[in-house]
Parts: C-alpha cells; sequence; structure tokens
C-alpha cells in the first residue's frame, strides 16, 4: 500500500519556515526465499511536517528557524517513526511531541538570553505526523489564519474542488479580514489507497 502525500507551501504573510520528512519501508533487496516467503515491497510510509511562524521584531525569523531546527535534530536522534498505531504507541507520540516542543522553547530562550538587544522573540508552532490511518497535530501559539477567517470558510476552501494555489487565497483572506498576525498554509493532498489485492 502506498501512501502519498504531496505537500504545498503557501507564500506566507510573516517569517514562516517549513519542513516535510517522509520515513518508510520500501522493498527487499535481496533473499533466496520465494515470494511466497516474504514480500518483495513492503510499501508503509510515515509523514512528519512542522511549520513555524517567527513572532517578534526583526528576530521573529531566527525564532522560527531555531524551532524548525531544534525539532528536526530531535526527530532524527530521538524520534520512533512508528508506522502502526495503536494506544499506547498514540500516548508515546504525544509524550514526546511534547518534550520536543519544550526543547525548542528552551533554544529559542536560550538565544534570547544571549541577545538581549534584540528584545522578546517567539515562535509559533503547527506539527503533523500521519501513520497509517492516524493523524496527530500539535500546536503551540497564535493562528494568524483559524483566528481571521471562519472555520466554514476554510472548509469550503479545502473540501471544493480548487487548485492547491486557489486554496492558498485563504493566506489572502486572513489578511483581508485585517489579520496582522503571521499567516501561514500548508496544503497536504494525502491519499490512502485501498490494499491491492497482491499485498493479501
Amino acid at each position: 500500500m502506498r501512501r502519498q502525500t504531496h505537500p504545498v507551501f503557501c507564500e506566507a504573510a510573516g517569517a514562516s519556515l517549513a519542513l516535510f520528512r517522509r520515513n518508510g519501508r520500501e522493498e527487499t533487496i535481496h533473499t533466496s526465499l520465494t515470494r511466497r516467503d516474504v514480500p518483495y515491497r513492503f510499501d508503509e510510509y510515515a509523514y512528519a511536517a512542522v511549520v513555524a511562524n517567527g513572532i517578534g521584531e526583526g528576530a521573529g525569523a531566527v525564532a522560527a528557524r531555531l524551532a524548525v531546527s531544534t525539532l528536526a535534530q530531535l526527530e532524527l536522534r530521538f524520534g520512533q517513526w512508528s508506522m502502526r498505531i495503536h494506544p499506547q504507541v498514540a500516548a508515546d507520540i504525544m509524550d514526546r511531541a511534547r518534550w520536543f516542543y519544550d526543547r525548542a522553547h528552551e533554544a529559542v530562550r536560550r538565544w534570547q538570553r544571549a541577545h538581549q538587544e534584540m528584545g522578546r522573540i517567539a515562535a509559533a508552532l503547527t506539527a503533523v505526523f500521519s501513520a497509517g490511518n492516524d493523524l496527530f497535530v500539535a500546536h503551540v501559539g497564535t493562528n494568524g489564519l483559524a483566528d481571521m477567517v471562519s472555520d466554514a470558510h476554510i472548509a469550503d476552501a479545502l473540501a471544493s474542488r480548487r487548485t492547491p494555489q486557489e486554496q492558498c487565497d485563504l493566506v489572502g483572506a486572513a489578511l483581508a479580514n485585517g489579520g496582522t498576525d503571521n499567516v501561514t498554509v500548508v496544503l497536504a493532498n494525502d491519499h490512502i489507497p485501498s490494499p491491492r489485492a497482491d499485498s493479501k
């Protein structure tokens, strides 16, 4: 079963950074066993994405970069790319997400203490992890889109058959409604096909 995710990073208002990662198991490189004994292909993927909006005059981009970079390094060192979710794995994922967020917060605070002349800086973060049919979303900070555009408007833009660029107009809608916060929209068309007959 091949999961397909195609992210689109819409032009944002403000200091925004994004990172998209995929991890998975795909195929057997070599084996002396027959196809009946071991599958030659085992397409299974997990996806992660994080978007950070910098907050603060001048140095907001620094906060966003520090937050995304810290999360990426932590994920590489401590991440567990569980692709089969059950209640204990789900609880572990949420605990790890909170720990990752705390470390990112500490990294931004350390930089701020070393550069007090820059004033207060911060970053709003949204992270997504998907595996199989499960989706995890974590968010910290203000939301420049949802605070300015109604849920009905957002749902209509995403549910209708519009082009990604038309859906990216959500950024413009937030600004047109008087938004002054950073606004970022990331679209991901996540498709999980039905299992193939030959994978049974």
